[in-house]
């Protein structure tokens, strides 16, 4: 065997981003996910176009690892894409302490989805509202709860996953995906420091998702 036959034979393979993107297109048709394939086609040639030039560790372009995860969402149930959002919104953002220490110098947006998705700091309010946006987008059912965590005003997310209402507190799980998470779609009867109108919640959910 030739030097040129062996070199030919042990180097890898480029990347073939076109083809990774096309199996996302083939995931999310055989999940039955209801996606418009243009604003999908869309959204990737816009990312592909912000990270022109990036790499990644393994020399393939930086949006290949925004499609790896899309597929991995597209194969995932409810309850499993649920988790994933939820883990990285509570490893991502920060908690807003200035929300004790300087509340004149704390911005509004950190009371919103916006705060908590594009500064990544934000308190509760912020924190619940950004798991509710991502988790409309992911179609799941979902609302947010305002009421009181230990007498202080608290905001967090009752979701539909898996035909059961749920609750959901991203602020108290922040910094815990490696630890186990306390808050994570649990009853009315593991949050014995809140206190909210459960019938009102309830009654909320019903009429918004008959």
């Amino acid at each position: 065997m030739s030097e040129a036959t062996r070199a030919e034979n042990v180097a890898p393979k480029p990347y073939d981003l076109e083809a990774h993107y096309q199996e996302l297109e083939q995931k999310i048709t055989a999940a039955g996910i209801p996606a418009d394939l243009g604003r999908v086609r869309a959204a990737f040639e816009c990312a592909d176009r912000a990270h022109s030039g990036q790499k990644r560790r393994d020399g393939s372009p930086y949006v290949s690892h925004c499609i790896a995860a899309a597929i991995i969402t597209a194969e995932m149930g409810k309850a499993a894409q649920a988790e994933a959002l939820y883990a990285y919104l509570t490893e991502q953002v920060r908690y807003d302490f200035r929300y004790y220490s300087q509340p004149g110098e704390m911005p509004y947006s950190a009371t919103t989805a916006y705060g908590a998705l594009h500064d990544y700091l934000a308190i509760c309010g912020g924190y619940a509202q950004a798991f509710q946006m991502l988790l409309q987008q992911a179609e799941i059912p979902c609302i947010t709860v305002s009421g009181k965590m230990g007498g202080e005003n608290h905001m967090w997310v009752l979701a539909q996953v898996d035909g059961q209402w749920l609750y959901f507190d991203p602020t108290s799980d922040r910094g815990r995906a490696d630890y186990g998470f306390q808050y994570f779609g649990v009853g009315e009867d593991a949050l014995f420091r809140y206190t909210w109108d459960r019938e009102g919640a309830r009654s909320l959910t019903e009429a918004l998702f008959p």
